[in-house]
């Protein structure tokens, strides 16, 4: 019995390996393109140990603490985006505001102190010294996370007010990165374990590094990803169906969750306001109306606007400004396409979207763009203007 055991163990092992040298020489034949890792930008060059995030079992993944990586990157105690300040003494006296969001809201590609919640501070201490603003953005997250996030920090603080920046993008990850889902006639919430992100993040961390120089290592981990067609998906929460459908409960969804939010601020006391990023194609005259950005981004921007929170869409007031400075930035740069008339939302943009969004990233024509350290002050100096008059 033994030996047939010990048999049975010899030819399953060399079953795998000989089906493992296949799949390898097939996929080299084919001249397979690793799909690139989603947790590329959060772990060394071994892809074994993580800097900035950590996995996060309800949120998916979440950023450490206390950790500074360079100007670029890195946290304080509370794992808020590092910032320079005097240290804080008598929390009491303070107006503290915590901003939520992604990308746009961390400040990705600007140094700490060019990041929009740190510009923010920066305004309200020329008058209201007392104002402290958290950058609690994270790189990456939905619309789910991020409640989730919120709750978490509710659970042991107490700011005065929360600041929660939407994007474009949020529309995609709310089902990529899906924590909460309507089943029946309810929401429910499900772990951040159960996504692709996580499980793979997981064999990341745990799988010798030598095995990550074959091809068949890379088709396997991200099987479900190019199956998908998705970046991510959540086990039993990423919606199928059209993209129509799709959108359409992501924008009920994204309601849901401000709506949920209204609900426990309220609770204590806690002004709750709702932001919506600037969008480059809103600033870029090369997108014409039928393109479908367009009905997007005005789908969100009354999504917000109709939570019955305080909300500023930053794309406004920053195409409304009379500044001298960003008025002029309205001539176009040598080697820049000129456009003759309105953008795709009847805005006379003058393609500011070069002025305000990194140029590294505009030359992509591909996937949402970030602010560059102008377009995070204006972004901030729009906020600032909404609320230099509601907060004491």
């Amino acid at each position: 019995m033994m030996k047939r055991l010990e048999l049975f163990t010899i030819s399953t092992a060399l079953s795998l390996l000989v089906g493992f040298v296949c799949l390898e020489l097939i996929l080299r034949a084919q001249h397979y393109e690793p799909y690139p890792s989603p947790w590329s930008f959060v772990t060394e060059v071994g892809k074994t140990k993580s800097l900035l995030f950590s996995l996060d079992r309800n949120k998916i993944y979440s950023i450490q603490k206390n950790i500074y990586i360079s100007e670029y990157d890195g946290t304080d105690q509370y794992g808020y985006r590092f910032v320079y300040r005097p240290r804080l003494t008598g929390k009491e006296s303070f107006y503290e505001i915590v901003m939520i969001g992604d990308s746009f809201t961390y400040g990705q590609g600007v140094i700490h102190d060019q990041a929009y919640p740190a510009v923010l501070e920066q305004l309200f201490h020329q008058k209201k010294p007392k104002v402290i603003v958290h950058n609690a953005g994270i790189s990456g997250y939905s619309p789910d996370q991020e409640y989730v996030y919120i709750k978490e920090i509710l659970s042991h603080e107490s700011p005065d007010m929360i600041i929660w920046n939407f994007n474009m993008n949020d529309i995609n990850d709310a089902n990529e990165s899906c924590l909460i889902r309507k089943i029946g006639n309810n929401y429910l919430e499900f772990p951040g374990w159960l996504n692709s992100l996580y499980v793979q993040g997981l064999l990341i961390r745990h799988m010798p590094e030598w095995l990550f120089q074959y091809a068949v290592t890379n088709f396997v981990v991200y099987a479900p990803n190019r199956i998908s067609g998705l970046g991510r998906i959540t086990l039993g929460c990423t919606e199928k169906g059209t993209l129509t459908e799709v959108r359409k409960a992501m924008f009920q969804k994204i309601q849901y969750l401000i709506r949920e939010m209204q609900r426990q601020t309220k609770k204590r006391n806690i002004q709750l306001v709702v932001t919506l990023a600037p969008f480059q194609w809103y600033f870029d005259e090369a997108q014409d109306y039928r393109h479908w950005s367009v009905g997007l981004y005005s789908q969100l921007r009354d999504t917000l606007k109709n939570v019955g929170e305080i909300f500023i869409d930053v794309n406004d007031k920053i195409a409304q400004s009379h500044d001298p400075a960003l008025l002029s930035l309205r001539t176009r740069s040598e080697g820049h396409p000129v456009y003759i008339g309105q953008n795709a939302l009847g805005i006379n943009s003058d393609n500011l979207a070069y002025s305000l969004f990194r140029v590294e990233e505009m030359q992509f024509p591909f996937g949402w763009k970030h602010l560059n350290a102008l377009g995070n002050r204006y972004f901030a100096e729009a906020v600032y203007d909404s609320l230099k008059d509601i907060i004491p």
